[in-house]
């Protein structure tokens, strides 16, 4: 006998060779001892067919029932009601977000990019750092290679690299990158301080370093403040696009999404297996006007599918 579940303005039941229907304001359900089956809805209305008889006497035991595989109302999982004091860094994210949003005219941009050369890059470079360490090697992240290949960039699309102050456009001549680390009360944004100087094992050693220091909550303020452009990383949650709140001063911010397997045309015009990785770029448009940021956007995705580029 099957499980069921009260169905509220019942109507009438149809029967269907030997199968039987009760149907309500919404929709009819098939009444199948071992596979129940919602079909399609009808709107209140009896179905009209052929090949459906109405039979008001078809099976008066379940007249009042009906079974509902898709109801889960007992399932509660980690539902509670409750309320929560809102943390200092929480505040701070909300504040500093609201600013963002309130008062600064964002635009977005994005491209698609081959991830292919970025990710056998990084595989190459951690071959060569592990035969040349007796010690623990450093394992480069695809998100070391975005914040090397940024670094780069900026070099040559300084106005990335500036900040609003009213009646001046200053322009920052450092880079300092900041990342997002997601810890349990939030976002924290640590900054790399001089990316632009640092090589690549450098500025991997450093970004770590600053992780462990954000999960512990060990970060000095010197190490939260300061940025002059920012990283946003979704792509270990398997997140293909997303597009970023600007961190204020700063004129933009990078999100980078996941590398996703899937048919793409290659140099010779055949489909051919690939991975490919979504970009976005959010720029304040009082600092950064649509073609600059689309300029950096671009020479971007040069520099990640030819990572050899970056490190000249």
């Amino acid at each position: 006998m099957c499980t069921s579940t009260k169905v509220s303005k019942l109507i009438a039941p149809i029967a269907l060779k030997n199968k039987c229907f009760i149907i309500d304001n919404s929709s009819a359900f098939r009444m199948d001892i071992n596979t129940p089956l919602i079909i399609p809805e009808i709107n209140g209305h009896l179905i009209e067919s052929n090949n459906l008889i109405s039979n008001p006497n078809c099976c008066t035991a379940i007249l009042c029932t009906v079974l509902d595989p898709l109801n889960k109302s007992h399932y509660l999982g980690n539902l509670q009601e409750k309320s929560i004091q809102v943390s200092k860094i929480r505040n701070i994210i909300a504040s500093r977000l609201l600013e963002s949003k309130t008062t600064i005219p964002h635009f977005y941009l994005q491209k698609e990019i081959n991830s292919l050369p970025l990710k056998e890059a990084r595989s190459a470079l951690n071959l060569k750092l592990s035969e040349r360490s007796n010690d623990e090697p450093t394992k480069l992240t695809l998100n070391d290679l975005v914040l090397k290949a940024c670094a780069e960039t900026i070099k040559d699309v300084p106005e990335i690299n500036t900040s609003w102050e009213g009646s001046e456009i200053k322009y920052h001549g450092s880079v300092h990158l900041a990342f997002g680390v997601a810890i349990d009360d939030g976002l924290v944004t640590p900054v790399v301080k001089n990316a632009h100087s640092m090589d690549l094992e450098s500025l991997s050693k450093t970004a770590k370093s600053l992780i462990n220091k954000a999960r512990s909550k060990k970060l000095s303020p010197d190490e939260m403040t300061g940025s002059t452009f920012t990283v946003t990383n979704l792509g270990m949650f398997g997140i293909d696009f997303f597009s970023g709140i600007i961190n204020p001063p700063n004129a933009a911010i990078l999100s980078i999404g996941a590398s996703v397997k899937k048919p793409v045309i290659d140099t010779n015009g055949q489909i051919t297996a690939g991975e490919t990785m979504m970009l976005g770029l959010s720029c304040d448009h009082r600092l950064v006007d649509g073609a600059i940021g689309a300029v950096f956007l671009q020479k971007l995705a040069v520099a990640l599918e030819n990572p050899a580029t970056i490190f000249i």
